[in-house]
């Protein structure tokens, strides 16, 4: 875990460094990406919810910026580092 998560944890979670469990962060943690969009297709890929890199239909249809905005109700994103918010 680098201090950059770290405090960006904190800053979006509130605390400080020293006190904020290392346990909590990675669990909240979901890694970087580009955008909502690509948080959404690897976030289905990484559960088995759809083969992006067979890309056929009905994944190619996927509406993408919908699901990825549904998703972030449970998800929060700061400088492209994105956290769990349960």
């Amino acid at each position: 875990m680098s201090v950059e998560i770290v405090s960006v944890y904190c800053e979006e979670f509130g605390g400080e460094p020293a006190s904020v469990s290392f346990t909590d962060v990675g669990d909240a943690f979901e890694g970087t990406f580009q955008s909502d969009e690509e948080f959404a297709q690897e976030f289905a890929k990484g559960y088995g919810l759809c083969d992006i890199a067979n890309a056929s239909w009905p994944t190619n249809c996927i509406d993408w910026k919908r699901a990825a905005r549904e998703l972030m109700e449970k998800y929060t994103e700061v400088d492209g580092y994105y956290f769990n918010l349960n």
